[in-house]
């Protein structure tokens, strides 16, 4: 999880929802690897043959919530470059 920070809330007060809304979607992952363990596995889903509809659905889950983090993690960048936020090694 990336924390937003006082510097970048006052500039970009939407990383804050976004910082929350990040963390959510990876718990989500979690929980759905937690109750369907076979998301972890190697073969390729059209490859089985006994996945349930709630397996399906649970995969399209994982791959939309990835996809919203990676855009999450384009848009927090995007938001450092034009702000020109300091990295956290160049503060006091």
């Amino acid at each position: 999880m990336t924390l937003a920070t006082p510097d970048s809330l006052y500039q970009a007060p939407e990383l804050a929802t976004l910082a929350i809304l990040d963390e959510l979607l990876q718990q989500t992952i979690y929980a759905l690897f937690a109750a369907h363990p076979e998301l972890t596995d190697q073969v390729p889903f059209y490859q089985r043959t006994s996945l349930t509809a709630e397996v399906w659905v649970a995969d399209a889950i994982y791959s939309q919530a990835s996809a919203l983090q990676q855009s999450i993690d384009r848009y927090r960048e995007a938001v450092k470059v034009t702000n020109n936020f300091p990295s956290p090694q160049n503060r006091r």
